[in-house]
């Protein structure tokens, strides 16, 4: 009897170790999950549309232990630069959009890559090319310091920064923003959205002049201080 008794206690501690054992399993998979959940988060950014209507975007961040943005990633599916294209890109968009928001300067990004895409040229050509871009001078990037025209310099150059421009190598979010802005505008013709954006001005910074004849452009959306289009019926 005694002997039976013990061995009924052996099969009770052995039967508590195994509810442990699935308890701890449990917990260790819960983790996991909330670690997958912070890993990956939805972003959701508004823009107004040609007939002023809200349009909303929405991407997709992977985000650190302090949320910010993990940026430097070495490989990209939209567009593989080289490194002197990416360091072209980065001071370009700093020198176009150095003080608008994130997803801002991810558009801006976005345009200047959809216009080497369609040209088959690097993205310092596209960058390069006369009367393009106001900001390159002799093939270098500027920015206005102190009253003087300075290059922009790496020191220049945030870690979020870089971190929206390699958002914009990796996809283009813009083509979808302007379908929606086409469907507002009651235009079908793919053509205004299909490639993405790749023009971009500021109303601010144009005169009267120019925003008028800006004021043809059938399909756009603004974000920031830029306004966004892909194809101008001039």
């Amino acid at each position: 009897s005694s002997e039976e008794e013990s061995k009924q206690e052996e099969s009770s501690e052995e039967e508590s170790k195994q509810e442990e054992s699935s308890e701890e399993e449990s917990k260790q998979e819960e983790s996991s999950e909330e670690e997958s959940k912070q890993e990956e988060s939805t972003i959701s950014y508004q823009l107004v549309s040609t007939n002023n209507e809200i349009l909303t975007a929405s991407v997709i961040t992977t985000e650190s232990e302090d949320d910010t943005i993990v940026s430097q990633k070495q490989s990209s599916n939209y567009y593989n630069p080289t490194e002197k294209e990416r360091d072209f890109l980065y001071k370009l968009v700093y020198a176009e959009s150095g003080g608008q928001p994130a997803f801002g300067q991810t558009l801006v990004a976005n345009a200047i890559i959809n216009r080497a895409r369609d040209s088959g040229t690097s993205i310092i050509d596209v960058g390069c090319a006369p009367n393009q871009f106001s900001p390159v001078h002799n093939g270098v990037p500027c920015v206005y310091r102190n009253g003087k025209l300075v290059p922009v310099t790496e020191g220049m150059l945030s870690e979020d920064l870089k971190a929206n421009v390699d958002t914009a190598l990796e996809k283009d979010f813009s083509a979808e923003v302007l379908k929606k802005a086409a469907q507002e505008a009651g235009v079908t013709d793919p053509k205004y959205w299909e490639n993405g954006v790749k023009y971009f001005y500021n109303p601010k910074a144009c005169d009267a002049k120019q925003n008028a004849a800006r004021s043809k452009v059938k399909v756009k959306f603004q974000y920031g201080d830029h306004t966004f289009y892909g194809y101008w019926d001039k």
